[in-house]
């Protein structure tokens, strides 16, 4: 029998009672492990919102050192420098699937090493992004247009650099300085506005570069400030001394002036590490001589304590990186953890372990995580003990019954859920970005038959 009319007929004969919406539950993840046909170690570092990644794969050695890879869903690392370099590393993936970041050029024989900057881009290859003079450059950010930012090291000195912006056309470019000397961009919007600091003479000014010269975007009335980030709508934040020279967290909207952010009651200093175009946003901030603590603020719900692992040490932030829909990644030593707002689970659900999110276990544990996309999927990487290879691992949250990964729970979902039931393989062949483990609606780990109940009263609800 068709396995659909089978589904069907089951579906007709199955006693199901409408019990209404679902309770708010944990986050779970599926964990897919990057295959890397060389069998070398795989550092993945940064992933767009398709689930593609980037990072260096290799053994660090003369005979096979890292290089930097493409990895999509369904697929195998892929090095995409092909020995235009002697090292390189992808630091940065938009989703266009372009990748940014820095090669090294090393003498066969004894010799300094000389970097750059790339970028590559599928089907046209690596682009050597030019220089400003000096030694090297760093990549700090990547927009969806391809333009690249971040800072080169202009002079003998490795303090001296300027800020620099890679376009389409134009080349390297000199974003330039307050002073004679320093300044770096550290995020850049689609909209083509980019952020970051420069040396003013006597300390560090937040800078933008919004279609013309660097712009000095003043303090909370103190001397120094940094701005680290900008949203889509132009709205920059990151941290400035108010009058009495204490560090607060800053928002500055777009064409206004700074404000200070919302921080939680008591705290002395603070700093916001990450914006929302929402308004919502992670920051860090510290009572007295206290341990630097997290919190996230969003518009619907106010202050929220995150916190820091219970291993933490006085020096740790801990914060890598967020997403709109408040799911927010941490690391502490060699420990990694998950802590979100709604939809993902309730308030009162304190940070995890990610670990203990997977539903079916590694042979190993992650120790770090590096990088969070729009969708909530989250890339992260381990040591296999058995090898000693650094793996590194892909983790989507499961929706449970959304079986096309649409978003939503529908009938359009029920041939993917019987697909997910009667051949597995050919799911995941066939959805290579979408878990099997969708399909788990009673939330057993596994997926069979007993699903079978759960799924419609998903679909009836």
């Amino acid at each position: 029998m068709n396995p659909t009319m089978l589904f069907r007929m089951t579906v007709a004969g199955a006693l199901v009672t409408v019990i209404g919406a679902r309770a708010a539950a944990a986050v779970r993840f599926d964990a897919k492990v990057l295959h890397n046909p060389a069998g070398t170690n795989t550092e993945a570092l940064a992933l767009n919102d398709y689930g593609e990644v980037t990072g260096r794969a290799g053994t660090n050695s003369s005979s096979n050192p890292n290089r930097a890879f493409f990895w999509a869903p369904g697929g195998d690392v892929q090095i995409v420098d092909d020995s235009a370099y002697s090292l390189s590393t992808g630091t940065v993936i938009n989703n266009a699937g372009q990748i940014a970041g820095t090669g090294s050029y090393c003498p066969p024989v004894n010799g300094a090493c000389t970097s750059t900057v790339f970028r590559y881009t599928p089907g046209v290859g690596i682009v050597d992004v030019g220089s400003l003079g000096g030694s090297s450059g760093t990549v700090h950010d990547m927009n969806e247009g391809g333009t690249v930012v971040g800072y080169w090291r202009t002079g003998a000195d490795p303090i001296e650099s300027h800020a620099f912006a890679y376009r389409d056309g134009e080349g390297m470019l000199d974003l330039g300085v307050l002073d004679s000397w320093l300044s770096t961009a550290f995020d850049i919007c689609d909209a083509g506005t980019i952020v970051g600091r420069s040396w003013n003479g006597s300390d560090y000014r937040a800078v933008c570069w919004d279609s013309g010269p660097i712009q000095d975007l003043g303090t909370l009335g103190g001397d120094a400030s940094t701005a680290l980030c900008v949203t889509d709508n132009g709205t920059i934040a990151g941290s400035a001394e108010d009058p009495n020279g204490v560090t607060q967290g800053f928002i500055r909207p777009p064409g206004g002036p700074m404000q200070a952010a919302p921080a939680p009651a008591g705290a002395t200093t603070s700093q916001v590490a990450w914006l929302a175009d929402s308004g919502g946003f992670v920051g860090s901030y510290q009572i007295g001589d206290g341990p630097i603590l997290l919190y996230m603020y969003a518009p619907e719900h106010g202050i929220i304590e995150i916190g820091p692992p219970a291993t933490v040490s006085t020096a740790w932030t801990g914060f890598i990186g967020a997403n709109d829909a408040g799911a927010v990644i941490l690391q502490d030593l060699d420990d990694v953890f998950y802590f979100g707002i709604p939809d993902y689970f309730d308030l009162e659900t304190p940070r995890t372990n990610l670990n203990d999110l997977i539903v079916q276990p590694l042979d190993f544990d992650l120790e770090f995580v590096n990088d969070i996309n729009q969708r909530g999927q989250v890339i992260t990487q381990g040591r296999d003990p058995a090898t000693f290879i650094t793996q590194s691992v892909l983790l989507t949250p499961i929706v449970e019954g959304d079986m096309n990964c649409d978003g939503s729970v529908d009938f359009g979902d029920i041939n993917g859920f019987v697909a997910a039931l009667t051949t597995p393989v050919t799911f995941e062949a066939d959805n290579p970005n979408c878990p099997l483990l969708n399909a788990d609606v009673n939330e057993d780990g596994d997926v069979g038959f007993g699903d079978i109940n759960a799924f419609v009263a998903m679909l009836l609800n």
